[in-house]
């Protein structure tokens, strides 16, 4: 009834943690509960408790192991091409009158029709692009190569099977596209004074600081590619 089996559950409760700690058992699951007997005044009690453990593994086979760490070195070249990221990611756009070109930024308008309808969240004013960014369809991005401020296009673009919207996958659709502002983007001269903006005092201290940062993350790379092959070699020679 109702009763017993409050009291066999605060029996079980009361019980089970202690006799996890006596067999030095390390559980890692829920214990399933089987109670075949009812629980009666001055009688014994009994149930079985099964669960999982945490297995005893004797490993084998770490001690030995041949790895091979690569040589790390930071050459200029790598120096360079982390110098070029920064000034990228640190131009500045002015405008300009000429057409527009590989990674220009472009303000536009622009209005998608399907079916001679204009579609549902297909148009926007003010739309900001960097051309080779491939943020819009390519058709429509490659369009803007050439267009001056103020000149207008309709652009042809297919969408492709796997569009995010699925109403529009597989389909031709339209775009009417007005260029407001073309701008080129201008990269910082690689100065001292370039330096000074990202808080170094010299190009050199900013040189030296990359090529630190470099050697830690390659570091970093080759530790958790040894850590990898340790991994690999340990479930090789332990079956279990």
């Amino acid at each position: 009834d109702y009763m017993s089996g409050e009291v066999i559950s605060k029996v079980i409760e009361e019980s089970y943690p202690n006799a996890i700690r006596e067999r030095n058992l390390f559980p890692v699951s829920r214990p399933e509960i089987d109670v075949k007997d009812t629980i009666e005044r001055g009688k014994t009690f009994s149930y079985t408790a099964t669960v999982e453990i945490k297995p005893v593994i004797e490993a084998v086979g770490y001690v030995g192991i041949e790895l091979n760490r690569e040589k790390i070195e930071i050459a200029d070249d790598d120096i360079n091409r982390g110098i070029e990221l920064l000034r990228k990611n640190n131009a500045h756009f002015t405008e300009t009158e000429r057409s527009a070109q590989e990674t220009d930024l472009v303000i536009m308008d622009f209005t998608g029709f399907v079916d001679d309808k204009p579609m549902k969240d297909g148009q926007s004013s003010d739309f900001s692009v960097i051309i080779g960014s491939k943020t819009l369809i390519p058709e429509l991005e490659n369009a803007l190569i050439g267009m001056k401020k103020g000149e207008e296009k309709e652009v042809v673009v297919m969408f492709p099977n796997d569009y995010s919207y699925k109403e529009l996958a597989n389909k031709e659709s339209m775009f009417k596209v007005k260029v407001k502002i073309v701008k080129e983007r201008i990269l910082p001269t690689l100065d001292d004074e370039f330096a000074k903006d990202l808080k170094f005092d010299s190009i050199s201290q900013l040189r030296n600081k990359m090529a630190e940062d470099m050697l830690q993350q390659k570091e970093g790379f080759a530790k958790e590619k040894i850590k990898k092959e340790i991994m690999e070699s340990l479930l090789k020679k332990n079956n279990f």
